[in-house]
């Protein structure tokens, strides 16, 4: 009996050590499980620690060209209000220049005037315009109402050489220069 309660203890004894031995490889294949698990997590943790790195250049990258499309905005702005400054400026001394020709012609119209004035009908004269000997300029309209006097000196116009009325003819081209000057000034 001893025999046998020895056996059936050695066969406890077998059984036992084929069950830690199945334990123990299950042991090993859990723990290469766990290592294969745990290269995966530090290859995973790699990868996310790669891709963040990534992430982080590229987002670096995006403040970077925010910046640089900031600061080009900023240029252009700035350029745009330079040259609008400059133009702004241009166009008011464009437009101070061509009042001070409109004020220059104006004031030469009449001077004009004041030159080609009839001193009878107070009119511009126009062609033809007469004159005295003494250079007295009169309208052609007016000539016949004088009975033949000139109208600021009273010289006779009597057809001799020396109280002869003639064509005034700077006068008359100082009329055409008055006309011209007129048009022009109409188109400004």
């Amino acid at each position: 009996d001893y025999q046998k309660e020895l056996d059936c203890t050695e066969k406890e004894i077998d059984d036992s050590r084929s069950k830690i031995n199945k334990k123990k490889q299950e042991v090993r294949e859990l723990e290469e499980l766990i290592r294969k698990d745990l290269e995966k997590m530090m290859k995973l943790k790699a990868s996310i620690n790669q891709t963040q790195l990534i992430s982080e250049n590229r987002r670096k990258a995006i403040l970077g060209l925010d910046n640089h499309i900031e600061q080009l905005e900023m240029d252009t702005k700035q350029l745009f209000s330079g040259q609008n400054k400059k133009l702004v400026q241009e166009n008011n001394k464009f437009k101070e220049e061509k009042s001070a020709l409109r004020t220059f012609l104006s004031e030469t119209v009449a001077q004009k005037k004041a030159l080609l004035t009839c001193p009878v009908c107070l009119n511009t004269a126009s062609p033809p315009i007469y004159k005295c000997p003494s250079d007295h300029l009169i309208c052609f309209e007016c000539l016949p109402r004088m009975n033949r006097k000139c109208p600021t000196c009273r010289t006779r116009y009597d057809g001799s050489t020396k109280g002869s009325v003639t064509g005034f003819r700077l006068a008359e081209e100082n009329y055409e220069e008055l006309q011209k000057m007129k048009a022009k000034l109409d188109a400004m």
